[in-house]
Parts: C-alpha cells; sequence; structure tokens
C-alpha cells in the first residue's frame, strides 16, 4: 500500500495530529494517538477568512483548482475536519479558539447527505459569531471529485 500522510500541528509547531490515505485504494485512517483538534491545516494571519474541508484531500484539491485560476492560493486559512461523523466537530472548534482573527467561515463540506446534515449543524452553531457560507459542491461529490473530472474533461 502506498499512503499519504497528513500532519496538523499545534502553536508550537509539535505534530498533534496525523491521517493516512491510500493512493491506491479507498483506505483512510488516523494515526493512533492523533487529536483531531489539531487537524491538517494551513493558516495565514493576514485573513480572517476560513475554508472548511471534510479531508486534507479536498483541502488540496480547493487550493490545486485556485492556483489554476492564476488566484492567490494561500491567501486565506483552511482547515480539514478529517470526517464528519458524529456531531462534534473538534478541528473546527479549536482552530477557532487559536485563531481568534477568524471572521468568516466557508463551508466546502461533501455534497452528500452527512455533507450537508454537518454544513447545517456548523452554520447553526456559529452563525451567531461568525459570517458562515454554505459553499458545497454541487456538481458532484465532493471538491476532490470534481477536479478529477475537470481534469479528464481539459484532456479530451
Amino acid at each position: 500500500s502506498h499512503d499519504v500522510v497528513f500532519v496538523g500541528y499545534d502553536d508550537l509547531q509539535q505534530a498533534r495530529f496525523a491521517c493516512t490515505r491510500s493512493t491506491n485504494s479507498n483506505q483512510k485512517k488516523d494515526v493512533l494517538g492523533s487529536n483531531k483538534e489539531y487537524s491538517f491545516s494551513l493558516s495565514n494571519t493576514s485573513s480572517n477568512v476560513l475554508h472548511v474541508f471534510e479531508s486534507a484531500i479536498d483541502l488540496l484539491s480547493y487550493l490545486t483548482l485556485t492556483k489554476a485560476k492564476s488566484k492567490n492560493y494561500l491567501s486565506d486559512n483552511y482547515l480539514s475536519l478529517s470526517g464528519v461523523s458524529g456531531h462534534h466537530f473538534p478541528a473546527l472548534s479549536s482552530y477557532l479558539k487559536r485563531h481568534g482573527y477568524i471572521q468568516s467561515i466557508h463551508l466546502h463540506l461533501d455534497n452528500d447527505d452527512a455533507g450537508i446534515l454537518t454544513t447545517n449543524e456548523i452554520i447553526n452553531k456559529y452563525k451567531s459569531k461568525y459570517y458562515v457560507f454554505d459553499e458545497h459542491i454541487k456538481e458532484c461529490k465532493d471538491i476532490n471529485e470534481y477536479l478529477m473530472n475537470k481534469e479528464s474533461y481539459e484532456k479530451v
């Protein structure tokens, strides 16, 4: 099996979270002892915008699409929730506590029942303190699938 490892760091740049994703199967798992409060993220203290994704793959796919449009793809803050099972979002609540400059949250969760339910739960939980936007992809399941389809369309 060939895996990619995504690492999340705390404020002291200590690795606190890691998850693996296979490059040749659908296997995904968190590394034993990982703390989801420190899920994979990219921060930019000069921006008050946070983009939220279900997975690190979707986050990187979004950055790829942004860069392809010749936009500054690191201009905002980006967070992977590392899944949306349950109704508890430790990565998001921890990120917001640690990054008090965030004012708006842009949700790019999956276009499936779990993603849409989670999007609505996050909107309801945070709408009184932040500007929260539902920006989930509507053309397919998730941003990574959209990117892969876009790539295949462009090769035709």
